[in-house]
């Protein structure tokens, strides 16, 4: 795995795909005639203009939209109040969701966190009590609103104690700024209004299988193959949640609408594609879910021509896709087609099978599935690999850039550029390898125990320069990183 990181450069969609392209042709030939899939992050028309610009360079390329950015936009879009931004696709642009009421709750929830993280006291007085740390606001951090709620549901208990101790009071008294008395009086207001409380835990709850879905999509191993099930899953959850006097039935059809509006602005052909690709839908046990829980089309029923007329969105992706990724060859685009057919119709049988309901236990990759097992349909699995190698997350390129902050630190700052990207690749992808191959599986049982902040998640997004990053990375690499380059 190599990326490019140049946000800290100006920039414009046709000198990235520039730079990219440069990059691209530096490998061997072999190596350029697999790269076929881009993953981007940003807003709707930086999107728009790259994908542009990559259609110019790279006809067959396909750019894909970041599913974790997505769902991180969605939660911005409601707890920060900002659907508008999300307009400019949409048919009817002055149908904008109110969020207000749910940016009010957060707003609170803000400011019970800067005013104890701010004075020192009070962040004892609540680490004494809760034996929890607060989580700060952090603009690179995915989903930062909810989890900072989220950890003050888990706060609540030890803060109400807290603000009606004596230890308060008395350092109430010794403040000597009227303003921040004042404060510390609404904040306690607020700790102890427990209506506040019931509106923070139906937002957290409400929020928590997106929240879940955007934990999975941030996950190594994660690919496109996956996307729709899980965002139906959440799109299922949002819809049955249970409404009260706060979450009424507008504000829920509301959350559900504007979900199905951010799966409309992130949606390409080659997602359909992708998503139908997946062995693990052939399983008999995922025919049953798709059909009683999801309302997905199983994949067999589409060999059924009758099927794909009822399904039209389905055939016309299946267009598009075949028309960019075999533009230069229309008999292979018809063997495309044909193969398709064929897979939908053919049922698994021994070790396919078997490797197929591996999928879904995250014991076994679609790559690693199409490689041995696609040889019946050589076009099908040509682009199998295209699109399933590439992810449907910019999270590993992200965590590979941050591994530029663990290696060119204070005391290893005079390393020349070549060999620092030499480092940081054998330092990133020898922490790929060293992850086990059932780490998304792991996450998932986390996320089912509603465990979703973890030490690691913690560590990953704070720890920055810190002794121990250093330590594991000299234990890595041993006594090839030089303190000092001797150029």
């Amino acid at each position: 795995m190599a990326t490019l990181d140049a946000s800290s450069n100006y920039k414009t969609a046709s000198q990235v795909v520039a730079w990219v392209a440069a990059e691209v042709r530096k490998q061997p030939e072999a190596v350029q005639a697999q790269v076929g899939h881009f993953v981007v992050d940003g807003g709707m028309g930086a999107n728009r203009a790259f994908e542009e610009e990559v259609a110019k360079e790279f006809p067959k390329m396909h750019v894909s939209i970041c599913v974790t950015h997505t769902v991180d936009l969605f939660f911005e879009d409601v707890l920060e109040d900002k659907s508008s931004r999300c307009m400019a696709g949409a048919a009817d642009v002055n149908d904008v969701y109110d969020f207000s009421w749910a940016k009010v709750v957060y707003d609170r929830v803000d400011g019970i966190t800067k005013f104890f993280t701010s004075h020192e006291k009070l962040t004892y007085f609540a680490r004494e009590e809760c034996r929890l740390a607060f989580i700060r606001k952090s603009r690179t951090r995915f989903g930062i609103n909810f989890l900072q709620g989220h950890r003050l549901i888990q706060l609540s208990e030890g803060l109400k104690r807290v603000v009606v101790s004596p230890s308060w009071t008395n350092w109430v008294q010794h403040v000597k700024k009227a303003d921040v008395r004042a404060s510390a009086g609404d904040i306690r207001s607020r700790i102890l209004d427990d209506n506040f409380w019931e509106e923070l835990k139906t937002l957290d709850a409400t929020l928590l299988p997106v929240y879940k879905f955007l934990r999975l999509s941030d996950s190594e191993g994660y690919s496109l193959a996956r996307v729709y099930d899980d965002w139906k899953r959440v799109d299922d959850e949002l819809k049955a949640a249970p409404t009260n006097t706060f979450l009424t039935e507008d504000r829920r059809s509301d959350l559900h609408c504007h979900w199905i509006r951010r799966l409309s602005y992130f949606h390409k052909p080659q997602h359909t594609v992708a998503y139908l690709l997946n062995p693990a839908l052939k399983t008999e046990a995922a025919d049953d879910y798709n059909k009683e829980k999801t309302g997905v089309v199983p994949p067999h029923i589409l060999a059924n021509a009758a099927a794909l007329e009822k399904h039209n969105w389905i055939q016309s992706d299946i267009t598009k896709f075949k028309a960019k990724e075999f533009s230069d060859n229309d008999a292979y685009a018809n063997v495309f087609v044909t193969e398709l057919q064929n897979y939908f119709a053919t049922p698994l049988q021994g070790r396919a099978d078997v490797a197929a309901q591996s999928i879904a236990k995250h014991e076994v990759t679609c790559i690693a599935w199409w490689s041995e097992y696609g040889l019946k349909w050589p076009a099908l699995k040509k682009a199998a690999l295209a699109l399933l190698t590439g992810g449907a997350s910019t999270g590993s390129a992200e965590r590979n850039w941050k591994s530029h902050s663990v290696i060119l630190s204070k005391f290893r700052q005079r390393l020349s550029t070549g060999k620092l990207h030499q480092l940081v690749y054998t330092y990133h992808n020898k922490r790929l390898l060293r992850l086990p191959r059932s780490h998304l599986k792991v996450v998932e049982q986390q996320l089912r125990k509603d465990e979703i902040i973890d030490a690691d998640d913690i560590k990953e997004h704070i720890v920055d320069d810190l002794d121990i990053e250093n330590e594991a990375l000299d234990e890595l690499l041993g006594d090839v990183v030089p303190l000092f380059d001797e150029e």
